[in-house]
């Protein structure tokens, strides 16, 4: 949707119309949600929270300035509830251990439009799952959501810098397992 067209939603909210708004969450409503998936890898809570990011969006919007666009606004919103509620939660986390089913599963990076061979594409997910969540997240973000490395600075609070290095030395690292995933009998 183009920005005019979100300004005048937003507008319209801030008038009062919940029907408005109501598209606006329909709009980011499935990013929002695998966003805060990706984070705290628990649907029923995904769910919660991307529920109380709409709600604190809506409490908050008058606070959007417009300066970036409003789906980076809300992303920063959703990460930001996503990671506080994973540290409320991480002694809970890891009594769980890794027993919860990992939503991961690398198939973000692909479209189907990709030409791999099949045992390829598979090294390629299975060095993909063996990454950490929150390299997953980035990669996410980067290919899935198809943000700019300043949309993830300013949803992650890192600098672009940082985000560029990181985005690099995970690409290194998915190369490298691949290759080792590869030689594998």
């Amino acid at each position: 949707m183009e920005s005019t067209a979100e300004l005048n939603l937003i507008n319209q909210t801030l008038k009062g119309d919940r029907r408005a708004y109501r598209t606006l969450v329909e709009l980011h409503h499935l990013n929002v949600f695998s966003l805060v998936m990706r984070i705290v890898q628990q649907r029923e809570l995904a769910e919660e929270i991307a529920q109380d990011v709409f709600l604190k969006a809506f409490r908050s919007l008058q606070k959007f300035k417009g300066t970036s666009k409003f789906s980076t606004w809300l992303y920063r919103i959703a990460y930001s509830e996503a990671v506080t509620s994973t540290r409320k939660k991480r002694f809970k986390f890891e009594e769980l251990g890794e027993a919860h089913a990992s939503v991961q599963d690398g198939a973000f990076l692909f479209d189907g439009n990709v030409d791999v061979e099949e045992e390829q594409m598979q090294l390629l997910e299975t060095a993909v799952k063996g990454l950490k969540n929150e390299a997953q997240l980035l990669l996410g973000m980067y290919y899935q959501q198809d943000l700019s490395v300043k949309e993830i600075s300013e949803i992650t609070g890192e600098s672009e810098s940082n985000v560029k290095v990181r985005l690099f030395r995970i690409r290194k690292q998915i190369q490298e397992s691949v290759g080792a995933l590869a030689q594998q009998p």
